[in-house]
């Protein structure tokens, strides 16, 4: 019977899974941030119906959703995604106003991430 070598390039293979993961994460957080503006995107511009308790929040002025972004960072730890309100976006209110919605019964940051977490984790995980 033969002998086969097998040469491991752990460097490279390191490397490249890193690469893939990184791309995956960016994936997947840029789809939660598309999700997460689509829930909010019900249009209210009067102000006159606003969202109930248990609903994602209605679009009156736009601030909130144009304030939705992601991000993705990699350290020596992982790869880590990130989607949320960022700062200094549209008006320094859009942070507080955001909290405020997550936290007294509009959630729309949690709610879509636990809605879509099956979808989420594909995308990270490259499928």
């Amino acid at each position: 019977m033969g002998q086969t070598k097998i040469n491991w390039h752990q460097k490279e293979v390191v490397i490249r899974a890193e690469t893939l993961l990184e791309e995956n994460m960016l994936r997947a957080a840029t789809y939660a941030e598309g999700k997460v503006k689509k829930n909010i995107s019900r249009g209210n511009k009067s102000g006159a119906f606003p969202s109930k308790p248990g609903e994602f929040p209605k679009v009156v002025t736009g601030t909130l959703r144009a304030s939705i972004g992601h991000e993705v960072r990699k350290d020596s730890r992982g790869v880590y995604g990130y989607v949320g309100v960022r700062k200094g976006v549209a008006t320094a209110d859009a942070e507080p106003y955001a909290m405020k919605l997550e936290l007294k019964g509009r959630s729309f940051l949690r709610r879509t991430i636990i809605e879509e977490g099956k979808k989420i984790f594909k995308l990270i995980l490259g499928k």
